[in-house]
């Protein structure tokens, strides 16, 4: 069902939407499934035209999220833990948050006030980030890393 984004989604096909629709009424195909049971795409008899294999997830969106938030931001932390112990790591990731902050103000750059420490982070918060966190990092890490 829509409205429950937490659990693991089913496989969309014309053939599950066409027996969704053979099975309940209007009303339920509509609160539960998001579905308007009553009006036929004009691409149901297209044999190549299946609108749940033409929709693509957002793959650039995953590539910078995953790849800077989720690997580079993390796997820092995780290195300089393994190489400086829990304890320097936080004065070291604090003075990294503090060379975030104190970027200038300048066309292009986004302010962040609180350093890297936002609880959402959004596709626009991760290529802000990316510009800034390079040289925040620089001196901390060695330069393979940078």
């Amino acid at each position: 069902m829509r409205q429950e984004l937490d659990t693991d989604a089913l496989y969309q096909s014309r053939e599950h939407a066409e027996a969704l629709i053979e099975e309940f009424d209007l009303k339920t195909l509509w609160d539960a499934y998001g579905i308007v049971g009553d009006t036929i795409p004009f691409t149901s008899s297209f044999p190549c035209a299946d609108i749940y294999q033409l929709i693509a997830p957002d793959i650039l969106h995953q590539i910078i999220k995953g790849t800077f938030k989720d690997h580079l931001v993390e796997w820092v932390a995780s290195y300089l833990k393994t190489m400086h112990g829990t304890t320097k790591v936080n004065a070291i990731l604090d003075d990294i948050d503090w060379r975030i902050v104190a970027v200038a103000p300048f066309t292009g750059l986004h302010r962040f006030p609180k350093g890297r420490h936002f609880k959402q982070w959004t596709g626009n918060n991760s290529k802000a980030l990316m510009k800034v966190y390079l040289p925040a990092i620089e001196g901390h890490v060695p330069m393979e890393i940078v």
